[in-house]
């Protein structure tokens, strides 16, 4: 009988310039690629590519609803149940994914959120994205 594989989802959550990302890439590169992966936030930005680019910058980048929750809840469940993701890439000069492709993250032991709004209604809570998390608060 195969043991299935243990892993955790850490969640840091904490506004703009708070340091979020300072901190899991301090994690990331203390533990290795092999014990932790990073699902940041900013790669999940809706894709505005079908939107005129002067609506874009119109766009508040710091509200909930600019993310696609559902893809990082998706991929968040995925790394969690051992399976590898392709996470988007954001071009941030133009406000949409880019056409360059994915990156393939492979599942480990720790997957390591960094989100500013890691629910949709902005409260700092990951247990409804998967059975074995619980609350970040």
């Amino acid at each position: 009988m195969t043991q299935q594989a243990h892993r955790i989802l850490i969640g840091i959550a904490g506004g703009s310039g708070s340091g979020k990302t300072l901190v899991a890439k301090t994690i990331y590169r203390e533990l290795g690629s092999d014990r932790v992966v990073i699902i940041d936030q900013d790669s999940y930005y809706k894709d505005l590519d079908d939107v005129p680019i002067r609506e874009r910058d119109q766009r508040n980048f710091d509200h909930p609803e600019a993310f696609d929750y559902g893809l990082m809840k998706q991929q968040m469940r995925d790394l969690l149940d051992g399976k590898t993701v392709h996470q988007p890439i954001y071009d941030y000069t133009r406000h949409a994914r880019t056409s360059e492709g994915t990156t393939p993250s492979m599942p480990t032991p720790a997957t390591l959120t960094n989100s500013a709004n890691p629910r949709p209604d902005g409260r700092p809570s990951y247990n409804a994205m998967h059975p074995r998390l619980m609350s970040v608060a």
